[in-house]
């Protein structure tokens, strides 16, 4: 299936021309990430000009790149040579310096969390954008000691964000974060971290619970938008209230919510998986191919998840100390390889660029950086026996800043 999506993609007049229903299903089938832990970012690989805009196209469905970004050629040095009559006296400690390989990336992948005394670049009432359900310093928690780990990865550092590298690069560029209320959550961290540098300006607002907005960073015509599209593909969500169970996802067909968009965004941060795991029908052509959580319709489950509960912890979890469950270990190799792969199919002379931005690891030893009980201003006053919790979401200023360190380095680094 995913072999021959990436046969079949072409390139007709600089437009990146794509079978539908191919894209579709690569996207669902390759591509599912996992919501809270999972983030693929689609951006342009460096050219000697200025490209022109194509569609871009990936993750739990598609999308693309555009806009370069222009570097000056980075050329070795020569090795060091002294002349001695006719002859060339080359030294051969620097020789064998140069032609050593380069080190190999840094894996931000897999590490530990370590303490970390410096305070978060904004809190809970130096940012606007913080969604009420994330804001828990502002709802009561008593505890701060969540605000103060960084992620250091093995063998190498992960750099403080940086909110002027940041906006550099997204001068004169859209950046898009499409997905989920996780994919919402991250792009409300990265407007918190880059406010403390510049103050964005909201100029579009659409929908409830701010599902689809759009900020501009006038100071560097910069943009970045949020779009509400939980399974990046076209689906009929489901209204309890109108009796209708379950999500109606359609596999041969994309969401115009944001690919009407998408000529116009020169990166996409994808992020799904949540909604794939409640209840759901899912349909390819007129016919339902799966479904999940539909015993009434007599059909096979695709199956379950683990609904946790409360999330008390206080600090996060050792390395080792808490193993990644059989869904998520899935999902993270499903699309780790489904990212190489496009970048090998796809992304070969193309000019798009995928990567996947892996936080399995990291956010699977943070439960204490959920808003827990506090998604409520003093959620325990008058409680009754259970108080609800948000196990999935992530508090603001909190770990999901460390997303965004990482989106950041992986932007400058490829």
């Amino acid at each position: 299936m995913v072999t021959n999506f990436l046969q079949k993609f072409q390139l007709q007049n600089n437009q990146l021309v794509l079978p539908k229903k191919q894209l579709v299903t690569y996207a669902l089938y390759a591509l599912l990430a996992l919501a809270l832990l999972h983030h693929l970012l689609f951006y342009p690989a460096p050219a000697p000009e200025k490209a022109v805009v194509v569609p871009r196209v990936q993750d739990d469905v598609a999308t693309v790149v555009s806009s370069q970004v222009d570097a000056p050629e980075q050329l070795p040095p020569p090795p060091p040579v002294g002349q001695k009559g006719d002859e060339v006296l080359v030294n051969p400690q620097a020789e064998a310096e140069v032609s050593a390989p380069p080190p190999p990336p840094c894996d931000f992948s897999d590490g530990e969390w370590v303490p970390d005394a410096r305070p978060p670049l904004y809190n809970g009432t130096s940012c606007g954008t913080i969604k009420d359900g994330q804001n828990c310093m502002a709802h009561g928690r008593p505890d701060t000691s969540y605000l103060y780990w960084r992620w250091h990865p093995k063998g190498c550092d992960l750099p403080p964000f940086s909110p002027d590298a940041l906006l550099r690069w997204l001068r004169n560029k859209h950046l898009a974060f499409v997905g989920d209320s996780l994919a919402r959550n991250q792009a409300e961290s990265l407007m918190c971290l880059l406010a403390s540098r510049s103050p964005p300006e909201l100029v579009h607002r659409d929908g409830e619970e701010n599902k689809r907005r759009r900020w501009v960073f006038r100071s560097h015509n910069a943009t970045v938008s949020v779009f509400w599209s939980p399974f990046l593909v076209n689906a009929t969500e489901k209204a309890e209230r109108a009796g209708v169970r379950h999500n109606n996802v359609f596999l041969d067909a994309f969401d115009e919510r944001w690919m009407a968009r998408v000529r116009e965004i020169d990166a996409v941060v994808l992020a799904v998986g949540h909604w794939f795991l409640i209840p759901g029908v899912y349909h390819d052509g007129g016919v339902v191919v799966a479904c999940h959580d539909c015993a009434d319709l007599n059909r096979t489950e695709t199956g379950d998840w683990d609904k946790s509960g409360a999330c008390p912890k206080k600090r996060p979890y050792r390395s080792g100390e808490k193993e990644l469950g059989y869904t998520e270990t899935e999902m993270r190799k499903t699309v780790v390889e489904a990212v190489a792969q496009a970048n090998a199919g796809v992304g070969a002379g193309s000019g798009l660029r995928f990567a996947a931005l892996d936080v399995t690891t990291l956010a699977n030893l943070r439960p204490d950086g959920h808003p827990g009980p506090y998604m409520h201003k003093d959620p325990f006053a008058g409680a009754g026996d259970r108080v609800q919790n948000d196990c999935v979401h992530w508090c603001m200023p909190g770990p999901v800043d460390t997303f965004n360190e990482i989106l950041l380095q992986t932007i400058l680094l490829r």
